[in-house]
């Protein structure tokens, strides 16, 4: 598993092979844009994903977009040590995707990922209604009612449920706590050998590719044209560069 696997999101991750910590990406076939994010488990944030897409919900409006426009998405993956490893993998992503513009992510923070994220007003029309249908049964209202005070009980629960902005003194915590983290050997060791792994750097380029044009067809990346044509990559940039060169040589003769 830690090889780079590419999958369509329509497919069925197993709880058995894929329930771990992972930095992920999100690729639309059709734009060629991505979306990048972390998780201490990969087959439930993949199948969380996939079910508000169905149902229109999902937080990101650009990635709601896209799916409504065309479903069809891939998914690739970095497994880690630990949800704290994943953000730091998804930092480096988010980083690198940015500077491309090429991501739906509007956080530039993989630790802060709903900030500046709006939600249509669709949006929370049908997550009000999905939660007036779920509370509606009394029995259902009382096990809830029932966990979250269990959950509530839990002092770290508690801090990450407050829901309020944090403080500079709680930034500069947590700044220190990622310096700690990186000064620590077998933690940078980790990171850095992520960084430099055939797998982060695929996911890089995934994030970056551009989408190319052949044959009347766009297509994500000139990896994923060459693969789908039959022929290699640098044949079908040879090829694509002769076809400009040929237009623009057409048209300063019709000028």
């Amino acid at each position: 598993m830690n090889d780079i696997v590419l999958a369509p999101l329509s497919g069925k991750p197993t709880r058995k092979e894929h329930s771990f910590p992972a930095a992920y990406v999100l690729t639309h076939q059709k734009t060629g844009r991505a979306y990048v994010g972390s998780t201490h488990n990969l087959y439930t944030r993949i199948n969380q994903h996939k079910n508000r897409l169905k149902d229109g919900t999902h937080r990101n409006p650009n990635l709601q977009k896209a799916y409504d426009d065309d479903p069809r998405f891939d998914l690739g993956f970095i497994k880690a040590e630990s949800k704290e490893e994943a953000l730091d993998i998804e930092q480096h992503l988010l980083d690198s995707g940015h500077s491309q513009g090429r991501l739906f992510n509007v956080s530039t923070d993989a630790r802060r990922t709903g900030l500046g994220v709006p939600v249509p007003e669709e949006a929370k029309k049908k997550l009000s209604e999905a939660a007036r249908r779920q509370f509606a049964d009394e029995a259902a209202r009382q096990v809830q009612s029932e966990r979250s005070k269990e959950l509530w009980k839990d002092p770290e629960f508690r801090a990450k449920h407050v829901g309020r902005e944090r403080s500079l003194d709680e930034l500069e915590k947590l700044a220190a706590a990622r310096t700690k983290a990186w000064q620590d050997e077998d933690s940078r060791d980790r990171l850095l050998a992520h960084r430099q792994s055939p797998e982060f750097r695929a996911l890089v380029a995934t994030i970056n590719a551009k989408p190319v044009t052949a044959n009347g067809v766009t297509y994500p990346s000139n990896a994923e044209a060459a693969r789908q044509l039959g022929i290699k990559p640098d044949a079908l940039r040879a090829r694509l560069k002769r076809q400009k060169l040929k237009e623009t040589t057409e048209g300063k003769h019709h000028a």
